[in-house]
């Protein structure tokens, strides 16, 4: 996140710097921390956090044109010309126990600088965006004679991180990232039964899916990948008499959605994986007799894509993953004599590029790979990042406790137990993926990342990473979801503590996989580009917009809300339904025509 950041921050405040000279007396961006009170004066302090799931719920792809004198362009966000930008909301939590005060543009002269295309001050080094690749995924071990998972988060020797049951003896071990989460978690199949058993946490507890697929008692032996791009991985099986492959698109019974053969059969172990970064799973056979790989670049019937020998073969058991986050998946090698993996950083043989023991070996033991906590491991991409001109923090949503609200944009900062909320539509919240080929990519938000904004209890939790599928860009882009609120409609008035029903309708051939109804404190005839400075209450009502109801099916049409005193406004709101096509990687953002009220309940 360093270079590219560190330049585009460096444009805002030279950008910015004339009229910020003029309005305040002294100006240096990162004149140092603020100052720490002794602890023994104040023992709490704030913790913000950046929501990972307002993070998944709110990505959307949007092509763009920019103007050389549109604001964006100006301070540093985007280039100007046509652009792919990935959006998404961003929330600020502050989990502390303290509130994170900021305070005026004018008692924090170091922090602020005014933006003459805005006409208002913005904050550096408030938020930062960049594109990786995913996490670094990790050998474990499952005991098959007691159905006990033993987790481990990276490839060295040491104590397991997490050790639970799930299972039972008798049972084969398998992993995948279920729920498109960017975490792998553990399942469990029953090979007399044909049963699948998977859960979408590492921890003890009643599987969150079942179901069967194939008949059991019949041989065959589990395959887990992401085996059409969508994101999450689902099941399959492999039939080692015959060499046959049949691969499920959902983790549900029913009928295999590919199936074909590939190798001869016999006593060939089967392994699935990325092997040529289309981020499309395939499968590979492993022959134990010569400690052969013959990997497939597509699933289906013809010859090995890539074929190599790597190790003795014999006893030793094959996996894969991708062990340095590079996005592609490689082999390696277990052997279940002493406990030690040979890991390979590419396909094709060689010395292994990781040599560990993990476990003290033994017939029972078999070996697991998944990213287990979807950690930062992978490689940042150049000049895929992003800068958010943050020009206010303010209590936008409760998310915790009882303390009001008490921060806006002419005194700055989060309340303990709230949050600040950055719409996607606002300027630069985004990142430029413009040119980025398709595939599955880490996306990184970053919050206080110089520690020069407020005090923290923790810093190491201030970067929060999601999981995101690209589509292509040479693709037709899909059509955002039509939808049309129908009520509240103009002039409503609702009282605190009353419940009111939301309703909508979303235009027939839409795909919507999720639904949002926010509140919107937004007059319609004020724009944040009209705002003149933070001392306007309206620029705060404008920042003020948070969801009041997340996660609807997408079969839904209508919600019931009931308003609280955190809804009372100075100045009337709208109500808002986002629809969002995950898959396609569009949506909508559809608010009320007219404008609404929320009063207090006099009794």
């Amino acid at each position: 996140m360093a270079s590219d950041v560190s330049r585009r921050r460096g444009k805002l405040a030279s950008v910015m710097a004339t009229s910020a000279v003029v309005i305040l007396s002294s100006v240096a961006a990162h004149a140092g921390p603020p100052p720490v009170v002794p602890a023994a004066q104040t023992p709490a302090l704030p913790d913000l956090v950046v929501s990972v799931s307002r993070l998944n719920s709110s990505l959307r792809i949007s092509n763009k044109s920019f103007s050389a004198g549109n604001c964006s362009v100006v301070e540093g966000c985007v280039v100007a010309g046509a652009r792919r930008v990935l959006e998404f909301d961003t929330q600020i939590v502050n989990q502390g126990t303290a509130d994170a005060v900021l305070g005026s543009p004018s008692s924090r002269p170091e922090l602020f600088v005014f933006s003459p295309c805005h006409g208002h001050f913005h904050m550096l080094d408030s938020l930062d965006y960049s594109m990786a690749y995913g996490g670094l995924d990790a050998v474990s071990l499952y005991d098959s004679s007691t159905g006990t998972f033993f987790i481990s988060n990276k490839n060295s020797s040491g104590a397991a991180e997490l050790v639970y049951g799930f299972g039972a003896p008798g049972l084969v071990p398998i992993s995948g990232d279920w729920n498109a989460d960017g975490k792998s978690t553990n399942g469990v199949y029953d090979p007399a039964s044909g049963g699948f058993f998977l859960k979408n946490t590492t921890a003890s507890g009643p599987a969150d899916i079942t179901f069967s697929f194939g008949a059991g008692g019949q041989g065959y032996v589990p395959v887990v990948g992401d085996w059409d791009g969508d994101g999450d991985d689902t099941i399959g099986l492999y039939h080692p008499a015959s060499g046959a492959f049949f691969l499920r698109n959902s983790n549900a019974g029913g009928p295999a959605d590919l199936v074909f053969g590939y190798g001869p059969g016999g006593s060939y172990v089967p392994v699935t994986g990325d092997w040529n970064s289309d981020d499309i799973d395939s499968v590979g056979i492993y022959v134990p007799s010569t400690g052969t790989f013959f990997l497939r670049n597509s699933n289906s019937s013809g010859p090995a894509d890539v074929t190599f020998s790597y190790g003795p073969g014999g006893a030793f058991k094959p996996l894969t993953g991708d062990w340095n986050g590079s996005g592609d998946d490689t082999i390696g090698i277990y052997d279940p004599a002493s406990g030690t993996y040979f890991l390979k950083n590419s396909n094709a043989p060689g010395a292994a590029d990781t040599v560990f023991a993990f476990g003290a070996g033994g017939p029972t033991m078999l070996p697991i790979v998944g990213d287990w906590d979807y950690d930062r491991g992978g490689a940042t991409l150049p000049g895929i990042v992003g800068l958010k001109q943050a020009f206010c923090w303010l209590d936008s949503a409760r998310i915790s406790g009882s303390l009001p609200g008490k921060f806006n944009c002419s005194n700055q900062g989060i309340t303990a137990g709230w949050s600040d909320i950055y719409g996607r539509g606002l300027d630069c919240q985004w990142v430029d993926i413009t040119g980025l080929a398709a595939g599955n990519y880490q996306l990184r938000v970053s919050v206080n990342d110089s520690t020069t904004l407020v005090t923290e209890s923790d810093y190491s939790n201030n970067v929060s990473a999601i999981r995101v599928r690209i589509t292509s860009p040479t693709a037709k882009q899909a059509d955002s979801p039509k939808v049309k609120v129908t009520f509240p409609t103009d002039g409503q008035e609702f009282k605190v503590g009353k419940p009111v029903t939301i309703t909508w309708e979303v235009a027939e051939g839409a795909t919507p996989t999720t639904q949002e109804v926010w509140f919107m404190p937004t007059p319609k005839n004020v724009a944040p580009a009209t705002a003149v400075d933070h001392n306007d209450p309206h620029h705060d009502m404008l920042a003020r917009a948070r969801p009041i109801a997340v996660n609807l099916s997408p079969n839904a049409r209508s919600f019931t809300w009931i308003p609280t005193e955190d809804d009372i406004m100075e100045i009337p709101a709208q109500i808002m339904v986002r629809v969002q096509d995950s898959y396609n990687m569009v949506g909508t953002d559809q608010r009320i025509d007219g404008l609404i009220r929320v009063v207090p309940n006099k009794k």
